[in-house]
């Protein structure tokens, strides 16, 4: 959204930016339609301003005098500091800029209908920031997209980690105590029928074991990412 900022002496002016602007389905801050009776001026221009993406100044006699223009003027340019807006001063009869918008480059016009014959400068200043502010909300969608791409990535390694680091676990602890029952049995009996029971025995009792102690390492890790 435009906002344009004037005094009532410089309206037809207004009024002629209000002609080019909507014929660019450019829409546009309109005091005399967006502020309503019992509206409080200051917050409602306050929140205009906040809402806009560009801002035309017409610098003028008139403009100078006005309080409420340097208000304007302070407001607009403070909220370029934070965001990508544009700042269109336009002049007229060859008034100086304020001080706040002299490193914008103006556009000097005569009259009325200078103004209107430089339409197409004005609205290819505004599209101008759009295309910009789209082209930098696209990026900034890209690089959170990667962010998150990069914390999947390292989550997932982290899990792969975590799963194999508990898979030598259980390895490294089932593979001594079937070395060791099995060692035993071949020092301890002699009859094979009984040492086959035995090493049949000692199977299902590591079988056990691993499934206790891969369903104990399933609840540490359910619990270390279930937050």
């Amino acid at each position: 959204m435009v906002f344009i900022s004037h005094t009532q002496d410089d309206n037809e002016y207004a009024q002629a930016l209000k002609f080019i602007l909507e014929k660019e389905n450019i829409s546009i801050f309109d005091a005399s339609q967006n502020i309503k009776v019992g509206d409080n001026w200051v917050d409602k221009i306050t929140e205009s301003i906040s809402l806009c993406d560009a801002f035309i100044f017409i610098i003028s006699k008139s403009s100078k005098k006005s309080k409420w223009i340097d208000a304007e003027i302070i407001l607009a340019v403070n909220k370029s500091l934070n965001e990508n807006v544009a700042l269109i001063p336009i002049v007229v009869d060859g008034i100086n800029v304020p001080l706040y918008l002299e490193t914008y480059q103006s556009l000097k016009i005569k009259d009325r209908n200078d103004l209107l014959m430089n339409a197409e400068t004005i609205t290819n200043a505004i599209h101008r920031y759009k295309n910009k502010n789209l082209i930098s909300n696209e990026l900034n969608y890209l690089n959170k997209e990667k962010e998150l791409l990069d914390q999947i990535i390292k989550l997932e390694g982290a899990e792969l980690k975590l799963r194999n680091k508990y898979q030598r676990l259980i390895f490294s602890i089932s593979i001594p105590i079937i070395i060791t029952i099995i060692i035993f049995s071949i020092i301890l009996i002699e009859d094979i029928n009984i040492l086959n029971g035995l090493l049949t025995l000692s199977g299902v009792f590591t079988g056990i074991f691993s499934s206790f102690a891969i369903q104990k390492i399933k609840n540490i890790w359910e619990k270390k990412y279930d937050r």
